[in-house]
């Protein structure tokens, strides 16, 4: 059987990495946008989807010249800057880069540069607005475009400066999981299991949850250097009681590479990671509720340690207010509920 037909002019990049998957990679040209990424496998065939990324770069290419947004791009992908991002953010930010391309790659430098482009911004951003994180994400990555070519003088002012977030931290920023949530999750498969409780009791973000390596895993905390940060931040977990637990049950005998392994005993992907913690939790009847809610949930789990709010907030990067009110509404709370119920049965 014949098999599908060759794409001229992309380039694909093949990573082999000693005991893992191989990663494929292929970009609309060599420099440009990643239209399909791969893992494992023989070289992915280039589907519907990949092809109308392919021609929506193509298109944004043909347009560039030196007079329009869509040539600023261009310059931005092949600049240091692009270049020195971590691979995962070269990746996201390049979709939203062609996303933002496909809106205004045709505007004149000059139209970009006045004011009253804000308004083109912010009218973009409410058509983006039911899902609101994502629309964040998009004038985040065109906030940075901007900067960029005010940075090299190509514009004088970045119009995406004070277009303000649809989405608040803190409309998550309170929501944990529950106690009960929690003792259902043991009945998860073990894999699924581990990583939640994992995430739950040290607070990392996805990316540090599939990376952190047991080289990481100090005697009294975890210290890791995310790769994203390039040395720059280390992250350092205090290991309390139920983390040493967890740890101590699941230490290989190997302790190397990443803590945290599939069902398949391979490291989690980012979108495999939260696709299973979503997955599992709709198997378990649980409440669709998100893997980033163990950050909060690992808050409470410092309150009860005896761990002080500024502390917290220093560990998670939250402001102390933040952590005050999940205090306040998980964990003072609660404890009031159970001296209420104790004096009123008579308990001592």
């Amino acid at each position: 059987m014949e098999g599908p037909p060759r794409v001229k002019g992309i380039h694909t990049v093949r990573i082999v990495r000693k005991g893992k998957p191989v990663l494929w990679y292929i970009y609309a040209w060599r420099g440009g946008p990643c239209i399909l990424r791969k893992e494992g496998g023989t070289r992915p065939v280039i589907d519907d989807a990949a092809l109308a990324r392919l021609a929506a770069a193509r298109a944004a290419r043909s347009r560039a010249t030196d007079q329009t947004l869509a040539w600023l791009a261009e310059c931005w992908r092949k600049s240091p800057e692009w270049r020195g991002m971590a691979n995962s953010t070269r990746l996201q930010w390049g979709y939203k880069l062609t996303a933002i391309e496909r809106e205004f790659g045709d505007a004149p430098l000059a139209a970009i540069d006045n004011t009253k482009f804000t308004t083109d911004i912010f009218e973009w951003r409410d058509r983006l607005s039911d899902k609101p994180r994502a629309a964040d994400y998009a004038v985040q990555v065109l906030s940075a475009l901007l900067g960029w070519g005010v940075k090299r003088r190509h514009l004088k002012h970045n119009a995406a400066t004070g277009v303000n977030r649809l989405y608040k931290a803190g409309q998550r920023a309170h929501i944990i999981w529950e106690e009960d949530e929690r003792e259902i999750w043991k009945k998860a498969r073990p894999a699924r299991r581990i990583a939640f409780e994992f995430a739950c009791l040290t607070g990392l973000r996805r990316g540090d949850l599939c990376a952190v390596p047991w080289e990481a895993v100090k005697r009294s905390a975890i210290v890791w250097q995310p790769a994203k940060a390039q040395g720059e931040i280390t992250v350092t977990i205090p290991i309390i009681a139920p983390l040493r637990k967890l740890l101590d049950s699941i230490r290989p005998e190997d302790a190397t590479g990443p803590i945290l392994r599939s069902e398949a005993g391979r490291p989690w992907t980012l979108s495999g990671l939260s696709h299973a913690i979503r997955d599992e939790a709709a198997a378990l009847g649980l409440p669709p509720k998100h893997l980033h809610d163990c950050r909060g949930t690992y808050a409470t789990e410092l309150c009860l340690a005896g761990v002080t709010d500024r502390d917290i907030a220093d560990i998670l990067g939250w402001s102390p207010t933040r952590v005050a009110t999940i205090r306040r509404v998980y964990v003072d709370s609660a404890r009031t509920v159970v001296a209420i119920g104790d004096r009123a049965s008579g308990v001592k």
